[in-house]
């Protein structure tokens, strides 16, 4: 241990290991016991070591800082203090938990020996994440090496970690000079090449986790622990003393070989000792699978095997790179990642390439060298190219869902039943490949997971494909004309004289020129692109993205603004959102005139509602009576307003052409454009979208 072992000696400490490991940006949401932590940060935000993002709602401040290590994918912390607070961030958590996010929570706390007592702000916060994230309890009396390693995990690893800091003592720095606040660490006087990491595989920790494992462990784990692949995360923590079955292994308590008892906290980082994880681990912790996939009979989403040659064939093609030693320069994920080490997928079998959240180039390329059809949502990352289809979800209603035989399923696909519906289904072979959380989305459990995007040695016969690409156009061109039919012509989509959401939402994606971010909210947002944006040109750095891991509307403001502020070098970032989103997360708008600001454009798809239930069951007229009420809550609120409020830029916008014109412009800061549309015509315009797709119905393909 070094220093004095005072609370701000300890937050200095901690603040230091972030540093070391490559955290530049820190969110703050302040108070009392967290105070240490303030001063150092303010400090180092002055000297340009860090830059601080003070944030009073702490719900707002853990999507913002998601949005930071989204946007400049390095691991961000978010510091708070103690009670409520932290419970506050769980939102963010679980979002950071589902798309493998590097977020780290710095929980202020209370000393030990308070829990239990009644003190005030004290609670059990340790581990208040449960399975989203694992928790370190750390306090002044950790060694300089531990808490090293603590730091570099939480770092490196895929998601959330939460490290729970104890406090005690006086709060406050003893001399009043803030140069004494914050000193930047030592570093190795040699740190290697960040190019020689940007593809390997997350740092092994002495006595750490395997290179096979999930990035998404939740312990440190001593010799002896799980074995390669297993899910610390969802694996209950053992001793050799034994606890009982279905103990977290991301809880706060410290377990060693004698074995604590399973409430009592031992001041360090979750540690598994010799044992391996016992009843109660997760079903994702299955038996592990081969170099081929999981075999006929194993589960969806069963671990990777370890390979002989080091880095097993769990690691991830975009998996964090490999902590240097020192400044943690080189602990940025590379933008753009595919392996080539996969299987050879045989040519024959008419196949679809489905690409969801996340999925990155790899499902593109994979499209395009075999020439298969690539249905790829607007935040894929590979929506682009030749193969990406634009109407992919409706033609899956159409005979051409029947010809299927094999689904290649890359990232996180949820946008649409078609889809779901696909990959769910046991007579077609499916191949789920995992994202950076680990985990296959196969909600049917019949796909057969790998852990790498395959390849082909050639391309497929083309008809297959071009009966896609015809149907698509021909599809593209039905939707196109509907939309900009006059008045009483039979063939114009549904709708009064107003604005149509689908044609604000294709005059977004025609916006997102090179080099832009465009962040997209979920509910109608998403789906309206998913309909309008024709693929973009490849190699053009477009960056869309959005929080699909779990799919809600919350936090949406902050973490475009953070996704804004993590890529500054882009051309233009916008936020496409609707009116409950943003309304949802209008405190992310709340902050102090010192505060580094996005130049950020929100356009907001205004219906005074929640839309999207009109199109599901609930929206049939046989429940009318309610439905306004308890699923469209209509609000009734004056964003004009509300933007005043915040000091904010603000515009309505009634017309595409001046749409088209306000996304271009160079806004200096964040403004609001508010697109007024109606939501009385969405479950007609849905209808309407369904029977288009039957007209274009394709001829049965000839078998190969």
């Amino acid at each position: 241990m070094t220093g004095d072992g005072s609370a701000p000696e300890l937050a200095l400490r901690v603040l230091q290991q972030l540093w070391l490991a490559g955290v530049r940006d820190v969110v703050l949401a302040p108070g009392s016991r967290s105070a240490p932590f303030a001063l150092a940060l303010d400090a180092a935000d002055r000297v340009g070591d860090l830059r601080l993002h003070v944030r009073v709602d702490e719900r707002s401040a853990a999507f913002l800082a998601l949005g930071l290590t989204t946007g400049s994918r390095r691991p961000v912390a978010v510091v708070t203090t103690s009670g409520t607070a932290v419970g506050n961030l769980l939102p963010a958590v679980m979002e950071a938990h589902h798309t493998g996010r590097r977020v780290v929570v710095v929980s202020a706390d209370r000393p030990d020996r308070l829990r239990g007592t009644g003190a005030n702000q004290t609670t059990e916060q340790a581990g208040i994440f449960g399975t989203f994230a694992p928790c370190h309890d750390i306090t002044a009396g950790v060694s300089s090496s531990e808490l090293g390693a603590i730091v570099s995990q939480a770092c490196s690893r895929r998601g959330p970690t939460q490290l729970n800091v104890q406090l005690d003592g006086d709060l406050l720095p003893a001399d009043a000079d803030p140069a004494t606040w914050w000193r930047r660490p030592d570093t190795p006087e040699t740190l290697p090449d960040p190019a020689d990491h940007a593809n390997s595989a997350p740092a092994q920790f002495a006595g750490g986790t395997g290179p096979g494992s999930h990035a998404n462990s939740a312990t440190v784990q001593s010799a002896g622990g799980t074995g390669p692949g297993s899910h610390a995360n969802s694996a209950p923590a053992q001793s050799a003393g034994g606890t009982g079955p279905g103990s977290h292994a991301n809880s706060a308590t410290v377990q060693s070989a004698a074995g604590t008892g399973p409430g009592s906290h031992a001041n360090s980082a979750t540690v598994q000792s010799a044992g391996g994880t016992g009843p109660g681990s997760h079903a994702n912790s299955a038996p592990a699978q081969s170099a081929a996939g999981a075999g006929p009979g194993s589960h969806a989403n069963s671990a990777p095997a370890q390979s002989a040659a080091g880095a097993g064939s769990g690691s991830h093609a975009n998996s964090a790179p490999a902590q240097l030693a020192g400044s943690g320069a080189g602990n940025v994920e590379p933008s753009v990642s595919v392996r080539t080490d996969g299987e050879v997928l045989p040519l024959g079998p008419r196949t679809v390439v489905v690409a969801g959240d996340d999925a990155g180039p790899a499902a593109r390329l994979l499209a395009q060298a075999a020439d298969w059809p690539l249905v790829a949502e607007p935040t894929s990352g590979a929506r682009v190219g030749r193969q990406a289809l634009r109407t992919g979800r409706l033609l899956l209603t159409t005979d051409l869902r029947a010809e299927v035989e094999r689904v290649v399923v890359v990232g996180h696909p949820t946008l649409s039943r078609p889809v779901t519906s696909l990959i769910s289904d046991p007579a077609v072979e499916v191949l789920a490949v995992r994202g950076r959380d680990g985990v296959a989305t196969d909600p049917g459990r019949v796909a057969r997971v790998l852990d790498v995007v395959p390849r082909v040695d050639g391309a497929d016969d083309p008809a297959w494909f071009e009966l896609w690409r015809d149907a698509d156009a021909r599809l593209c061109g039905l939707i196109d004309a509907g939309l900009a039919a006059p008045q009483g012509d039979p063939a114009r989509a549904p709708g009064g004289d107003g604005l149509a959401p689908l044609a604000v939402a294709a005059t977004v994606a025609a916006a997102v020129a090179a080099d832009t971010t465009l962040v997209v909210g979920s509910s109608n947002p998403v789906r309206d692109l998913d309909v309008m944006a024709t693929p973009w040109p490849p190699h053009e750095h477009r960056f869309v993205v959005g929080n699909r891991g779990l799919a809600g509307i919350d936090g949406m403001v902050s973490t475009a603004v953070g996704v804004a502020l993590g890529r500054p070098r882009a051309a233009r970032s916008i936020a496409y959102l609707g009116d409950l989103t943003f309304l949802h997360d209008t405190n992310g708008l709340l902050m102090g005139p010192g505060e580094p600001r996005a130049d950020l454009t929100f356009v907001v798809l205004s219906d005074d509602g929640g839309a999207i239930f009109s199109t599901l069951e609930q929206g049939d007229r046989r429940y009318a009576s309610a439905f306004e009420r308890v699923f469209s809550t209509p609000h009734g609120t004056d964003l004009a307003a509300l933007c005043a409020a915040h000091h904010t830029a603000y515009e309505r916008v009634d017309d595409l052409d001046r749409l088209t014109a306000a996304i271009a412009e160079s806004p200096s800061g964040t403004r609001v454009l508010e697109v007024p549309v109606s939501r009385a015509d969405r479950r007609a315009e849905a209808a309407w979208l369904r029977d288009l797709a039957q007209q274009v119905r394709p001829p049965h393909a000839s078998r190969h």
